[in-house]
């Protein structure tokens, strides 16, 4: 059935945040006008319009100091899972337009300043904070709290702080991502969400 015309049933999702849209390689190109002149443009290889679904994703790329506490989402992907889930509501221009050349790697994206930024309607979402977190050193492999993960974060009530652990898999999201080490603890900041409501996907 068509919702053309549908109020009651959309009021919003939760609450908006301000997000960088990951949509894969940016590729320099040209397009023509309706003057029939060309001018320098990009194509993305995974597009997002408004009104689209995202998700938060994990990368190691995706740290509060690298995108300046702004977290990045991508289309929703074709797997199936638990996710957490926005809907895009308007979007804005990159800062940089076109590159020399194709950028690939996401770390690449965010440094040149290629990824367009928009407002997303997050699931649930209540607030956010941002908590200074430790990844103790693990040898045999790091760890790492990782976006989306509520499960590996926790609150070391003794050390009193924020840290790597077996967490409860609530409704306290990480936002960005902190890498751990095999030789030395690493602490940073974490940006939480709070409230975000997971979304199976089929």
């Amino acid at each position: 059935m068509g919702l053309m015309g549908t109020v009651a049933g959309d009021f919003k999702f939760g609450g908006r945040c301000t997000v960088f849209l990951y949509e894969g390689a940016v590729t320099p190109a040209e397009v023509e006008d309706i003057y029939g002149n060309y001018r320098p443009a990009v194509t993305r290889a995974a597009p997002i319009k408004e009104g689209d679904l995202v998700e938060l994703f994990d990368d190691t790329a995706i740290t509060y100091e690298a995108t300046g506490g702004i977290p990045v989402v991508r289309k929703i992907g074709g797997g199936s899972g638990t996710v957490y889930v926005g809907r895009v509501l308007n979007i804005e221009k990159a800062e940089v337009l076109v590159p020399a050349q194709q950028v690939t790697a996401l770390g690449d994206l965010i440094s040149m300043k290629l990824l367009r930024v928009a407002t997303v309607e997050f699931t649930g979402l209540a607030g956010m904070t941002v908590v200074e977190a430790t990844v103790p050193a693990k040898a045999q492999g790091a760890n790492s709290i990782d976006i989306g993960k509520p499960d590996t974060l926790v609150y070391d009530n003794t050390a009193k702080k924020w840290t790597f652990g077996n967490g409860s898999g609530g409704q306290l999201v990480p936002m960005t991502h902190l890498e751990g080490s095999t030789s030395t603890d690493v602490t940073g900041p974490v940006l939480l969400g709070i409230g975000l409501v997971p979304v199976k996907i089929v």
